[in-house]
């Protein structure tokens, strides 16, 4: 009986079957939802109607928990974590530290003169590109 349901909702049409057993992982765990692989508006009129049924919103639920903690297991991978952070910023720190005991006030006062700066903004205000001409106006806002 589901899987009547389930085909009347989606279709089972060959490609249909198709497009769902071949979908893309884009993330290592992820399984995507019918409607995202099928991505027409029955295929998402059919999930929210499923979603929304108290029979089968657990599965649904489970599936975006499962998916979730895929995608957030790649972020942390890539973030990595609290003490490889540190280390970063004391490479960094380090490693910018030459620069800035030559180039910046101990107080770390007045750092550096916007003159030169405004003035190439200036000039890109009168730039014939539009898109130029008003970002150089924004920065020139800013300063």
């Amino acid at each position: 009986m589901a899987d009547s349901n389930i085909a009347r909702l989606y279709g089972n049409t060959p490609d249909v079957v198709q497009q769902l057993r071949s979908a893309p992982q884009y993330v290592p765990g992820e399984t995507p939802s019918a409607a995202q692989v099928l991505a027409t508006p029955q295929a998402v009129q059919a999930e929210r109607m499923l979603r929304n049924n108290p029979s089968s919103s657990a599965a649904f639920a489970d599936a975006d928990n499962t998916n979730n903690a895929a995608r957030m297991g790649v972020v942390n991978n890539l973030a990595g974590d609290d003490a490889s952070l540190e280390a970063a910023k004391v490479a960094r720190r380090a490693a910018t530290a030459p620069f800035r005991d030559a180039n910046l006030p101990a107080d770390g006062s007045a750092l550096a003169d916007p003159t030169e700066a405004v003035n190439v903004l200036k000039k890109l205000t009168l730039s014939g590109d539009d898109t130029v001409r008003n970002a150089a106006k924004k920065h020139l806002d800013l300063i």
